[in-house]
């Protein structure tokens, strides 16, 4: 048998890379041979994939060699310094992690952006404007992650988007969440890059502008998403633009710290919640088990006593329009009691955007009209950091 490697034309015009299978045979008492034409294209993007992570870790290792050389990097003014570290460094300290809102970072992103450009956001649209920026967030699970250096790469990648507009055009940022990870799509509509430069995109120092453009931008956006454990590539469109795929995973396992202390897990977590049974309570309930968060609800504080008895609870939900004066008491009964669970209130008072100030003993007080996304991202928290109010005298 003998192997060779073949380029052959695809109808549609693209090569197609194939493995050749070629064996002598008979066929109908003549000598003949037998042709089996594998492809391997899939193989060929693999041995690419591997040798561009081979390439960016070398480039890392050299960014952080060049770096070393001063003490200070970290801290240095000087802009390329100060990337190189960015880009060479592999871990977060402990102190830079929190738990994370992917929507409310993309937003201030956007928020950010727009406003720096003159560019309305939201609805309605400035039709005076010729750069359109849309969103669609509906990422509700946390991350962890550092703050600072998502917002810098989300605001890398809305630069990258507009630039690639030449001044006219709509950028769409899309975040959706499916088992065990969340995407993240950043589109343009523009005219699109040439394959060759594709490949290239990711490529420390490589630029296709000439207007002072280190080439850093996208190196630095593909480091920082690896630093989270994700992945970051690229979509060319025959129609033109282009669009940018991240994908972060919620095992928080795949983020590496220096010396990462272990973090308090919100799966399976109990949660004791007292509430009149109407629909509101029910889908509230309905979302959280389909969290993987284990609900008892209880209408009255002679049932909640009750349960407290049993096995122990992890965070305790509270409906605000039950009476004031009875969650007084019995968020003092409880504390005297079960001085370790987080308690928050839910449907207080809205507080026009202001954060509203917790009464004695109470963690957390989420405001009326309630948004589950936000709603889930505070009770998981308050779940991971697992807080306790000081006592009140």
């Amino acid at each position: 048998m003998k192997i060779e490697q073949k380029k052959k034309a695809h109808s549609e015009g693209r090569s197609v890379y194939c493995a050749v299978h070629i064996k002598k045979t008979r066929y109908e008492g003549r000598n003949a041979f037998l042709l089996n034409l594998i492809e391997i294209e899939r193989k060929i993007e693999q041995e690419k994939a591997l040798l561009n992570t081979q390439k960016f870790e070398a480039l890392q290792r050299m960014a952080g060699a060049f770096a070393q050389d001063w003490e200070t990097a970290e801290k240095s003014e000087n802009p390329l310094l100060k990337a190189l570290y960015d880009f060479s460094k592999k871990t977060y300290l402990p102190s830079d992690v929190s738990a994370l809102n992917l929507n409310e970072i993309i937003e201030a992103s956007v928020s950010q952006y727009c406003s720096e450009k003159g560019i309305s956001h939201g609805n309605p649209q400035n039709p005076d404007d010729q750069i359109f920026i849309k969103t669609s967030l509906n990422a509700t699970s946390l991350i962890q992650g550092c703050q600072e250096e998502l917002h810098k790469a989300f605001m890398n990648l809305i630069v990258n988007a507009d630039e690639a507009l030449d001044g006219k055009g709509k950028i769409y940022l899309t975040a959706e969440e499916n088992p065990g990870l969340i995407n993240i799509y950043i589109q343009e509509n523009g005219c699109g890059i040439h394959e060759n430069v594709a490949s290239k995109i990711f490529d420390p120092f490589f630029s296709t502008k000439d207007n002072g453009h280190k080439g850093l931008g996208l190196s630095l956006v593909r480091a920082v998403i690896e630093r989270h454990g994700g992945k970051i590539g690229l979509m060319r469109h025959k129609a033109g633009g282009t669009t940018f795929h991240i994908k972060l995973p919620l095992d928080h396992d795949t983020f590496k710290t220096v010396h990462q202390p272990k973090k308090k897990s919100i799966k399976n977590a109990r949660i004791l919640l007292i509430g009149d049974q109407n629909i509101l309570i029910n889908l509230l309930c309905r979302f959280l088990a389909g969290k993987g968060l284990q609900v008892t609800r209880v209408d009255n504080y002679g049932e909640c006593f009750k349960a407290l008895k049993g096995d122990p609870f992890d965070l305790l939900l509270v409906d605000r329009n039950k009476s004031l004066a009875n969650t007084v008491w019995l968020i003092q009964k409880i504390r005297h009691t079960h001085p370790g669970i987080p308690i928050a209130l839910f449907n207080g008072p809205n507080t026009d955007g202001v954060e509203a100030s917790p009464p004695p003993g109470v963690n957390l007080v989420i405001p009326r009209p309630l948004h589950v996304g936000s709603f889930y991202s505070n009770i998981s928290r308050l779940l991971a950091e697992g807080k306790v109010p000081p006592p009140h005298h």
